[in-house]
């Protein structure tokens, strides 16, 4: 018997269009920090640029998250429907 916290769940629609405008919001976080951070290195403003390249980086790791979170409940709703089926044909 597996434990309960140990299976994945399925997430309510409303959570997967969270997760989605996390992803696109991050994403366009993450363009716009990039090109302030070009103004400010073009500027002189070398240390402000890396603390922005920094603020970038995190704002593409919170797009991949998001995004990695979406491929996981898209490869369990794909393989919970064979999952099932194999279920029922035993």
């Amino acid at each position: 018997m597996s434990e309960p916290w140990a299976e994945p769940k399925l997430k309510a629609p409303d959570q997967l269009l969270e997760l989605r405008r996390k992803s696109e919001t991050a994403l366009r976080l993450a363009t716009a920090i990039g090109n302030i951070a070009s103004l400010a290195r073009e500027r002189g403003h070398h240390s402000v640029a890396s603390m922005l390249d920094m603020a970038r980086d995190l704002a593409r790791a919170d797009h991949s998250a998001a995004e990695q979170a979406l491929s996981a409940v898209h490869y369990m709703e794909a393989h919970a429907t064979d999952d099932l089926l194999a279920r029922t044909d035993s």
